[in-house]
């Protein structure tokens, strides 16, 4: 295991062309709370001429507060990389859950147990209450958005990351944009069960 400033890292949870996310363990309070950190390569963003869209996209996190869209608690660099501390989300993605149980309606109810996995989930699927919660919760954090002038320019099932006793929870990993600029920043979305 690795350190990076005050953070733990565990493990790779996600990549993208510019960025690797890893879950990561805060030590700096002698406590050990749970987040994800998206490691992001500057050098390949200069490449690209993207500096002003991950600045945006950093400077959006940070100033998003919705129930529904993941925080980001910290930015810190070194030289190679662009660090953000974001909330960690332990049930996966949408797009994950759908391959994992087919991606099909269910007529019982679905829900997340104590320990944090899903109960009442067979090969049926998600209840038809359960996609309400969802796509509620979902069309709440893209209003918010919204509001904010910010245009999520790539909400798919795997920027939707699910959380225990949350539902889903939105995130977008490859980011949302202001509306009045042409580049894109990110924000994630959650939610939980009814």
């Amino acid at each position: 295991m690795s350190t990076i400033d005050r953070y733990e890292l565990q493990h790779v949870i996600g990549q993208g062309g510019f960025a690797k996310v890893f879950s990561a363990l805060s030590i700096s309070d002698g406590t050990k709370h749970k987040v994800a950190i998206k490691r992001i390569d500057k050098q390949k963003i200069a490449q690209h001429n993207l500096m002003r869209r991950l600045l945006d996209e950093v400077n959006i996190h940070q100033q998003c507060e919705h129930r529904n869209i993941i925080n980001c608690y910290e930015t810190f660099e070194d030289a190679s990389y662009l660090y953000m501390v974001l909330q960690y989300t332990s049930q996966g993605n949408l797009f994950q859950f759908l391959q994992s149980y087919g991606g099909k309606f269910s007529p019982h109810c679905t829900t997340l147990s104590s320990n944090g996995k899903l109960s009442g989930v067979s090969g049926n699927g998600l209840s038809v209450i359960h996609w309400q919660a969802v796509m509620s919760q979902l069309t709440a954090a893209v209003h918010y958005l919204h509001g904010c002038g910010v245009i999520h320019r790539d909400l798919k099932l795997s920027n939707v990351l699910l959380e225990y006793g949350w539902g889903p929870v939105a995130t977008a990993v490859s980011s949302p944009t202001s509306s009045s600029s042409s580049s894109s920043s990110s924000a994630s979305f959650s939610s939980s069960s009814p």
